[in-house]
């Protein structure tokens, strides 16, 4: 795996930069940065309600919104989005999905709706685009199902389900990058699953010669054994899942995140000696839908608490401990501010954001050492002011508020 070059070895330290709350004031299940289109990467998406937001994330804070879509259906309530590609024209396209079960494919430049894809019969809580080929595109269901769609030819393709199959919600996905096309499932259960593609080359090629609109449907096939499925890496549900490389790393309801190696040559892990490193979180236990990020490079992980804050680790390495704790100054009285459901990290790490329950988010920017010590500074500088401030002035104490999205 290639290193990113932009984040160091030593202490990491990052300014908030903006924050804001969106107008529906709904919470915020998600928030994904374009990992897709590299040259797209500052483009942010949100989920709130039934609306979706894209934002360009540019330089000094500002978050200028470019798009914003709401569904038709004021009862739909939107738990997850991914970005994908128009493998045709390039087009960037932002991928929906929630309460309703459908699969939304939205233009992302226009806020055009081209594609409602149905299947499942409950709701979908996640969706994982393939990196290598975005026209597919897996989905989680609370109906015990995973799906895979191809959004190009508009067809479901495989139906991950049955005997060996989860048997309760399923709740994150993630793809392997690579030849192999390696999906990661997991749920309500406790299980961790892993689904190969190997068995299901001819049909997902069937599926890109496929017509839209033919007039019989792509004939979807099941798949009803995984490559790999545990029940003993957590004891409880399991509500967010990564790959790193050929290890998983995974999170439940308690105040840790696991990194650790799945051996699929047994088809069932060995339950001692695989648990790589033992991730330490705060404000995380007994609280489920909480979900971690990564950036492109897999080298910042992200994750949000039950008090607003955001902490960052390294998953490359053996700390345990963050090795950054990002606080909204909105927060600074009371010491809490709203939970964060999703974190979203930017292409090379150099942004992070926070998605809280309130409707509103939060950015830092990554600064040098030297720069936010001498921010820090200047913050100490101005609240010894404000205690005892000059008897010949006549300036007060400003607050700052966020800016409200609608």
């Amino acid at each position: 795996m290639d290193i990113n070059p932009g984040q160091s070895a030593g202490r990491w330290a990052y300014k908030e930069t903006a924050w804001l709350t969106e107008g529906h004031r709904q919470p915020l299940y998600c928030g994904a940065f374009n990992h897709i289109a590299h040259q797209l990467g500052d483009l942010l998406a949100t989920v709130g309600g039934n609306r979706a937001t894209i934002y360009k994330c540019q330089a000094g804070g500002e978050m200028s919104v470019l798009q914003a879509f709401c569904d038709a259906n004021t009862s739909e309530e939107f738990y997850t989005c991914a970005w994908s590609l128009d493998t045709d024209s390039g087009a960037p396209l932002l991928l929906l999905a929630g309460k309703n079960g459908q699969l939304l494919v939205v233009d992302a430049g226009t806020g055009v709706l081209e594609t409602c894809l149905e299947g499942h019969g409950s709701a979908i809580n996640d969706i994982a685009v393939h990196p290598g080929s975005p026209q597919f595109a897996a989905t989680a269901s609370r109906d015990h199902s995973v799906r895979l769609w191809n959004i190009h030819t508009r067809c479901c393709v495989l139906l991950f389900q049955g005997d060996g199959g989860h048997h309760n919600e399923v709740l994150t996905l993630s793809w392997r990058p690579g030849p192999d096309s390696m999906l990661l499932s997991a749920g309500m259960d406790n299980f961790i699953k892993v689904w190969s593609l190997a068995q299901h080359l001819e049909t997902l090629a069937a599926s890109d010669e496929w017509r839209a609109g033919h007039a019989s449907s792509f004939p979807t096939a099941l798949v009803t054994s995984p490559h790999f499925s545990t029940e003993r890496a957590h004891w409880n549900y399991v509500d967010c899942v990564r790959w790193l490389g050929d290890l998983v790393l995974s999170k439940s309801v308690d105040d840790c995140i696991l990194l650790w190696s799945p051996d699929t040559s047994t088809a069932q892990h060995a339950a001692d000696g695989d648990v790589q490193l033992e991730l330490q979180l705060e404000g995380c236990a007994n609280v489920w839908w909480m979900r971690f990020a990564l950036d492109y490079w897999c080298t910042t992980l992200a994750v949000g608490t039950s008090t607003g804050q955001v902490l960052l680790f390294d998953p490359h390495s053996q700390q345990s401990q963050p090795k950054a704790r990002l606080k909204p100054l909105r927060a600074a009285k009371t010491d809490r501010a709203p939970l964060v459901r999703q974190t979203a990290v930017s292409y090379d790490g150099g942004i992070v954001v926070a998605c809280h329950d309130d409707g509103s988010l939060t950015r830092w920017d990554r600064v040098s050492v030297s720069s936010m010590q001498h921010l820090q500074q200047q913050q100490q500088q101005q609240q010894q002011q404000q205690r005892w401030p000059d008897s010949g002035s006549d300036s007060q104490p400003c607050s700052s508020s966020g800016e409200d999205v609608r």
